[in-house]
This record gives structure tokens, C-alpha cells and sequence, in this order.
């Protein structure tokens, strides 16, 4: 359902919602936690990488609270790693999501319909993740649901254009005609402020990672709760056909 008490929430909040845009022609999505189930794709292969490095592995809410944000920070914060460590535990990650975990990822009941639907409306997609473009592509590809992005932009191999607010710049760069004509959907708190860094609406979603809080903290100017409201929010906002007026 479409969480229409994200407004006050705003209003008491030292953010306010980025305004919509005169007219929208584009949609800019995030990948894990949005289009993506990948809590078992990602966990086991930060489970190897640990017993790879000889540490313990952390307890699996640990796991999944590090999906989303860039590793490389996430790794040294959390488990006080140096540069150097963190590096080789991130090409252990690799080694282990670049085999196993694309094949292990999920895409949530209802996107693929939801992608379509745009796609077929002449709506530009354009994926925006922090996950190295090169995985995120084959996930996609092998969901089947690629052919519907018009850019797939993530993070580079060597840990450069992590943040979110640079592969959102990215994409826009690369579809400069969605600057001012799009919004950004996703789950985390990055997600977000990286769509406000680039004068985005966005939209929250709370199916996947980013808990009620942490998206309402970052003031979207919506939020909901799952993907049947997504598509009926969409709707709304005139990307795609009000299907209850047919």
C-alpha cells in the first residue's frame, strides 16, 4: 500500500521531499532490496569471503544489513578492517557472487510485469546500483528483464563511482534527457540522498532491506510497502495507464 503518512513524517524532518518534476519520463531504479531479492546471494558470499579471511562469520542480521551500501566502507566501519583487508575480502566476495551468487539472486513477484508495463508505455529505465555494473548486468540478464533498461549503471571493479550519488550522476549523464524528467526508486537510505544529491524525487520502498524508518528518515516523497502499490503509485504519477479507467 501507498504510505501517504510519509508527509508529516517529512514536515518533522530536517529533509524535505525533493518536488516532482513538470512532467515525468523516466524512471531510475535500484537494484537490490527494489527489483531484487538478494539476501542469499549476498550473505553467502560475505560468508565465504569472512572464512576465506579467517575471521568468524557475523551473525546473518549483520549480513544483510551491509546489502546495499558499498562494501569497502561498510567492511572497514563495521568490523574495524583496514583498506588492505577490506580490498582482499571484497575480491574473496567476488570470487564466490561472480559464480554461485548471480544464479542465487531473486527478482520480487510482480516486477517483471511492473518493467514491462513501463517499457511498453515509453517510459525510459535506468538502472542505478551501487553493485559493480559488470554483476549487476548479468543478474539482469539472467532475470530475463534487461532488454527493458535503456542504461544499467552500477559501481566499477576497482572500487571507484561507489557512492549512489555518482552512479545516479552517471546515468543521467548517459540519458541527459531524464534530468529533469524522472524519479528514483529504492530502498535504502543511499538510495535516497543519492537521488537528492542529483535534484530527484524519489520514491521509498520498505519490501526490502532499508527498514519503515530508515526510508522515512531520508524524506521520499512517497513510500510504500509493496510492489502492487508501486505500480498503482506509478499510476498515479501518470507512468502508466490507470488501468481502472479502461
Amino acid at each position: 500500500m501507498v504510505d501517504d503518512s510519509v508527509a508529516p513524517t517529512a514536515l518533522t524532518s530536517p529533509l524535505l521531499p525533493v518536488p516532482l518534476p513538470q512532467c515525468l519520463r523516466g524512471v531510475l531504479f535500484d537494484l537490490d532490496g527494489t527489483l531484487i531479492d538478494p539476501r542469499a546471494a549476498i550473505s553467502g558470499a560475505l560468508s565465504y569471503a569472512f572464512v576465506q579471511m579467517g575471521r568468524p562469520v557475523p551473525p546473518h542480521d549483520v549480513l544483510v544489513s551491509m546489502i546495499g551500501p558499498p562494501l569497502l566502507p561498510s567492511l572497514q566501519g563495521l568490523f574495524g578492517m583496514s583498506e588492505a583487508d577490506a580490498l582482499a575480502t571484497i575480491e574473496h566476495y567476488r570470487v564466490d557472487f561472480g559464480t554461485r551468487g548471480i544464479a542465487a539472486n531473486v527478482v520480487y513477484p510482480g516486477i517483471p510485469e511492473l518493467l514491462a508495463a513501463l517499457h511498453a508505455h515509453g517510459v525510459t529505465i535506468a538502472l542505478a546500483t551501487s553493485k559493480p555494473t559488470v554483476y549487476a548486468v548479468q543478474i539482469l540478464e539472467h532475470l530475463g528483464i534487461d532488454r527493458y533498461f535503456a542504461a544499467m549503471v552500477g559501481s566499477n571493479l576497482d572500487n571507484t563511482r561507489t557512492a549512489k550519488s555518482e552512479v545516479i550522476a552517471h546515468a543521467l549523464h548517459l540519458l541527459p534527457e531524464l534530468r529533469d524528467a524522472s524519479i528514483m526508486v529504492g530502498d535504502r537510505e543511499h538510495d535516497l540522498h543519492g537521488a537528492r544529491a542529483n535534484d530527484l524525487p524519489c520514491i521509498g520502498v520498505t519490501y526490502g532491506i532499508g527498514s519503515v524508518e530508515e526510508v522515512r528518515a531520508a524524506a521520499p516523497l512517497h513510500v510504500v510497502s509493496d510492489v502492487a502499490a508501486l505500480q498503482a503509485l506509478l499510476q498515479r504519477l501518470h507512468l502508466l495507464p490507470d488501468t481502472a479507467a479502461d
